[in-house]
């Protein structure tokens, strides 16, 4: 949008400021694309060859892959005092959970446990 004093300049300054407002706003389109295209790439990241992928359904037909040993974050609660990390241990090949406080393990059935944080 034009300044509203632009109209007090020379004609050649209006034609200035007009053709280095297209260019700025050509450059924003390009940065925003790079930008959806980097948003693409990053969310199409192939999860084969990667221990940690995010599975949004549950299906296993549209997992993400967020990475090696990615540790991520769940919070429980109000804030920080009710958080749990898991991520897969580097050197063990297991899966590494700690929590903001003592954790809880509560076996659901023999292939699901349920983890809380103890209430003090």
């Amino acid at each position: 949008m034009p300044d509203p004093r632009e109209k007090n300049l020379p004609k050649w300054a209006q034609s200035e400021m007009a053709r280095l407002r297209r260019i700025a706003e050509q450059c924003e389109a390009r940065i925003a694309e790079a930008d959806a295209r980097a948003e693409r790439a990053r969310l199409d990241t192939n999860p084969k060859g990667v221990n940690t992928a995010l599975d949004p359904y549950g299906i296993r037909d549209d997992l993400v892959g967020l990475g090696d040993n990615v540790r991520i974050r769940f919070t429980l609660g109000d804030g920080w005092r009710d958080e749990i990390t898991a991520r897969v241990h580097p050197v063990g090949g297991y899966l590494e959970i700690s929590g903001s406080r003592a954790l809880v393990l509560h076996p659901q059935v023999s292939n699901v446990i349920n983890v809380h944080i103890r209430d003090n």
